[in-house]
């Protein structure tokens, strides 16, 4: 789970998943996967999980939702059946057939919010991971190129667990010109390891978010901001 985790991709049908109502449920649908594609919607409720490939044909009464979990994923290109309540549409449980596929799941998140007459880049940051630079860099590019309108940017790494040390650096290397990020540091040495970037939004103005969900990477990074 670590190496799917910092990969951003796996198999499954796109169901970010939770308790509804005691059931396991939908919390939502993967925008643009094979679960939204077939018609899933947040809030519904999953009773019973079919998959002939598997030889599994359960109620998910008992299951937690690591059961589920492990239960709807497989091989690319199988089915799976999903039985669904959707009591605010729909009287009786209807099954809904769904194509596994590949699901990536984007480490980096870029939106334009604007309030009280300001544009600000809200960069949503979820982990350090295979994809996290390159999808770093298309982002980086989009708020150049609206640099001028932008009051400035939300570095939002609120629930990011951390992941590569190198990308820590990285990030941190877009905010701070020529400067040491962290020290790493043993009983006998001290190595600094500093930015190695171009500081391409260092001169914007910056608010970075963080909770108790924070760690490892994310908490280099906010501590060098």
């Amino acid at each position: 789970r670590a190496a799917e985790s910092l990969a951003g991709a796996f198999y499954g049908v796109g169901i970010e998943l939770g308790y509804i109502n005691g059931t396991v449920g939908v919390v939502a649908p993967l925008k643009g996967m094979p679960a939204e594609q077939a018609g899933v919607k947040s809030g519904d409720m999953i009773i019973h999980i079919k998959d002939e490939r598997k030889g599994l044909d359960e109620d998910t009464s008992e299951w937690t939702l690591n059961d589920a979990v492990n239960n709807i994923r497989g091989e690319r290109g199988t089915t799976v059946t999903l039985t669904l309540l959707r009591p605010d549409e729909k009287p009786e449980p209807f099954t809904v057939d769904i194509v596994i596929d590949q699901i990536v799941i984007p480490s980096v998140e870029l939106e334009f919010v604007e309030k009280s007459g300001k544009n600000v880049a809200h960069v949503s940051l979820s982990r350090f991971g295979e994809r996290t630079h390159d999808e770093w860099e298309d982002i980086v590019k989009e708020i150049l190129s609206r640099k001028s309108s932008l009051s400035g940017v939300v570095l939002d790494m609120r629930n990011n667990p951390g992941g590569f040390f190198d990308g820590a650096v990285e990030i941190a290397s877009e905010f701070i010109d020529n400067d040491v990020v962290v020290y790493q540091q043993s009983q006998f040495t001290k190595q600094p390891f500093k930015t190695n970037g171009e500081a391409r939004l260092a001169d914007l103005p910056l608010v970075v978010l963080v909770n108790r969900g924070s760690a490892s990477a994310s908490e280099i990074v906010a501590g060098a901001l």
